[in-house]
């Protein structure tokens, strides 16, 4: 785009710089120039020509800037003059990005060594342009805001269940090959409903936040740490060698609820009942393993809850055969209730 407008406008340098008025995205730029002239090292002619005395409040004011040869507006220091003479910049035209929400724009282009007088026609092209661009950069927001929230817990940051699963599958199928293990922690947080109660609602988020801190700070860079929902997170730890391994990171894992959580000024002691599934003796999908370590997790809390427990092949044979005796029961108790109301009274 850059390249197009820039040869459009007769420009040797074009550049499209954005800052953001948060901490989570760096301010960036993107630079053209014509053949045969140099690029400046990160757009920092554009960046310089902002810091001059001046010459941003005027483009704030008035939305644009433009200098050509010695023609200055009132406004601007002609501090600007000296840069621009030692840049061999002869003229240049300054354009504000407006109607984008968290961030500020500005498209330039620039006339070096040979002038370029841009005219109120110019000036008009370049102002549809700049609305053109916030509007696709808006568009752009939106998309990402969207995406984000269909792969990450709007309370956490954390992965989602959906994207969690994703990784699963992809770290199953790495370690097929490598044959190295999988250990998928399932961790819910023991008599969370008791800090509902007493902290509300509030204080309950502020308790998941923390925790998602503590958990993401103690695993490897790429493990997965991932909310699955309520107050039950999962971890996915791939590329393991031993089960002995897996209990280290265990053991790790359950030490960081050793320490209490800071609420509104009032300190939480909290536990957990962790369940571990291990790829591949617990299963070859996701859902299996899945399952398997929220079994494990219920095998932990019923033993006394903040403490570790294995998916063993006791466990999952005695949950077959609880779950058989189950549907006995039921097609039994269906079967009195059909022969009670057919029998004669």
């Amino acid at each position: 785009m850059l390249e197009q407008c820039g040869n459009h406008f007769q420009a040797d340098r074009a550049t499209l710089h954005m800052r953001f008025s948060d901490n989570r995205h760096p301010d960036y730029a993107y630079e053209w120039c014509s053949p045969g002239i140099a690029p400046v090292s990160e757009c920092k002619s554009l960046l310089d020509i902002l810091e001059q005395p001046g010459v941003r409040q005027h483009i704030d004011e008035n939305g644009w800037l433009h200098i050509s040869g010695s023609q200055y507006p009132p406004a601007v220091s002609m501090a600007l003059d000296g840069y621009l003479r030692d840049k061999n910049i002869t003229s240049v035209i300054i354009m504000k990005l407006a109607g984008i929400d968290d961030a500020t724009g500005y498209l330039s282009f620039e006339a070096v060594q040979t002038s370029r007088k841009w005219d109120r026609d110019h000036r008009e092209i370049i102002q549809v342009l700049g609305k053109l661009l916030s509007d696709a950069m808006r568009q752009v927001k939106s998309e990402k805001e969207i995406n984000y929230l269909a792969y990450y817990d709007a309370l956490t940051g954390l992965p989602n269940r959906l994207l969690l699963t994703d990784r699963l599958r992809q770290a199953i199928s790495l370690a097929a090959r490598t044959e190295k293990l999988i250990s998928v922690l399932f961790i819910d947080i023991d008599s969370f409903k008791a800090v509902n109660d007493t902290m509300g609602h509030d204080g309950g988020d502020e308790m998941l936040i923390q925790i998602a801190k503590r958990l993401t700070a103690s695993v490897r860079e790429y493990d997965t740490v991932a909310r699955f929902g309520g107050d039950e997170f999962l971890v996915i730890m791939p590329l393991l060698n031993s089960v002995n391994d897996i209990e280290a990171s265990a053991h790790k894992i359950m030490s960081l609820f050793d320490r209490p959580i800071a609420i509104k000024g009032q300190e939480f002691f909290t536990s957990a009942s962790t369940g571990i599934a291990v790829f591949p003796f617990d299963g070859d999908n996701p859902d299996e393993l899945i399952k398997n370590a929220d079994m494990a997790m219920y095998e932990a809390k019923s033993k006394g809850k903040n403490r570790f427990a294995f998916c063993t092949a006791e466990m999952k044979k005695e949950v077959l055969e609880n779950m058989e005796l189950t549907n006995s029961l039921y097609r039994a108790i269906e079967k009195m209730n059909c022969f009670w109301s057919i029998s004669p009274r």
